[in-house]
């Protein structure tokens, strides 16, 4: 049952970081797609 305490821990911050991760993303093509006109 150890396993499953970690992933207890570990998803929320996985989700976290890898929605972190879209919106920069997506905000940097928004970026140099608005540059480029």
């Amino acid at each position: 049952m150890a396993g499953w305490e970690w992933k207890k821990e570990v998803v929320p911050f996985t989700a976290m970081a890898a929605v972190e991760l879209v919106t920069v993303g997506l905000n940097t093509l928004y970026k140099a797609a608005t540059l480029k006109g």
